[in-house]
């Protein structure tokens, strides 16, 4: 088992997904907190990189096909969903950034996805309007 060395972000929930879709490894779920995340500022989740955090898209079209062949087809929408939101970051980053270019790549992405991030968001109108925000823009 390996990390995926070309995904710079996304790579730990590729491998996590890869692992225990293939069966690769199989575990027991306990009620016990067995270690303390801790992320500092200059986490690469935090960076302003467009190129770093479109990683994280390519990590979840990894992981909708490892549904999708591992016989989970049924709930390939919650791997699209979360490609949405991430979407949704890269978008939003692109127009700080004054990317015009890939904003608009991003806004098709959104597009194509709204459904399954709606899915997924049921009961969250805020985080819907958030979307809808950058599709009007």
């Amino acid at each position: 088992m390996r990390f995926d060395e070309n995904i710079r972000y996304g790579m730990d929930v590729l491998f996590f997904a890869n692992t225990v879709l293939t069966g690769k490894c199989t575990g027991v779920y306990i009620d016990k907190s067995l270690y303390h995340y801790y992320q500092r500022g200059t986490a690469i989740s935090k960076t302003k990189s467009v190129s770093i955090k479109q990683d994280i898209l390519t990590a979840y079209k990894k992981i909708e096909e490892l549904f999708r062949n591992n016989g989970y087809s049924d709930i390939c929408f919650w791997a699209r969903g979360f490609y949405c939101y991430h979407a949704c970051v890269t978008a939003e980053i692109a127009l700080q950034n004054n990317d015009i270019k890939t904003f608009s790549i991003m806004q098709k992405e959104i597009k194509t996805h709204i459904d399954d991030y709606i899915r997924t968001n049921e009961g969250k109108p805020e985080k819907i309007e958030r979307i809808y925000g950058l599709l009007n823009r």
